[in-house]
């Protein structure tokens, strides 16, 4: 799979950065919000890549009732329970699933990163590191099995224990985010590996209390690379340490994961 990263510099050689974004914005409310995007069915012969290119979108279909680790989905969510304290939230939020956490009653909430709260910038290094480190041993072997309509796919082992060192320096735990099944208002809907170029080409218009911009500053503040200065014309490059392929392996091994 093409490097989010790369595959949004390919749009933008083509379209203004206003014009991605745009369409990119116009697509997730079609395909998501809408609910016009066509999930796939089993045995049948999809093409991914030929749908990155258009409009609509092939989306999985739900194996689980609960959401799996290492998906991204989006679904409604307009109704947290703390939201008259909350200092802002999104109402529809993009996420990848990290895991879930076992509240005081005894449910398990899914645990997740709301991409939209991840400057964009940000955003895309995440995501690019990710697709980096799983790409040939999960990603890719996943669409062959999507496109030839076969579900039984590997799990991608976005846990918080691995991404919190493999995206060290990023500050991704602002955008760490648990959620109630009971207040999801909306079926989740699994963004195809293939799009997730997308996510990074535009700003959520569901953020509630604030704008983009202030949660971005926020966010930035909040980051744990001291390199980053707020008010700072020449930003430094996003740093996100690298990780020794045999550090990973032993963290996945000690984890139990295959």
């Amino acid at each position: 799979m093409e490097l989010p990263s790369k595959r949004l510099e390919r749009a933008r050689l083509k379209h203004s950065d206003g014009y991605v974004q745009t369409k990119s914005q116009e697509w997730f409310m079609y395909n998501f919000v809408k609910r016009k995007a066509e999930v796939m069915r089993p045995h049948e012969i999809h093409n991914l890549r030929a749908h990155s290119e258009e409009t609509e979108s092939l989306v999985e279909p739900l194996r689980k009732p609960v959401l799996e680790v290492g998906k991204m989905y989006t679904f409604k969510y307009n109704d947290p329970k703390y939201r008259k304290t909350l200092e802002f939230y999104n109402s529809f939020p993009v996420v990848l699933c990290i895991g879930h956490i076992e509240t005081e009653s005894g449910k398990m909430n899914p645990l997740c990163i709301s991409l939209h709260f991840i400057p964009p910038k940000i955003r895309t290094a995440i995501l690019d590191k990710i697709v980096k480190t799983f790409n040939n041993s999960v990603i890719d072997p996943n669409i062959v099995k999507l496109e030839k309509g076969q579900f039984n796919l590997r799990t991608l082992p976005a846990r918080y224990d691995v991404l919190k060192r493999l995206l060290r320096l990023s500050g991704f735990e602002f955008a760490i985010t648990s959620y109630i099944y009971a207040r999801i208002k909306s079926k989740p809907m699994v963004v195809s590996y293939m799009d997730w170029w997308r996510i990074c080409a535009f700003s959520s218009k569901f953020f509630q209390k604030e704008v983009a911009q202030y949660i971005y500053y926020r966010y930035k503040k909040e980051m744990l690379d001291p390199a980053y200065k707020i008010g700072q014309k020449n930003q430094p490059t996003v740093r996100i340490a690298t990780t020794k392929v045999s550090e990973l392996r032993k963290l996945l091994r000690k984890s139990g994961a295959k």
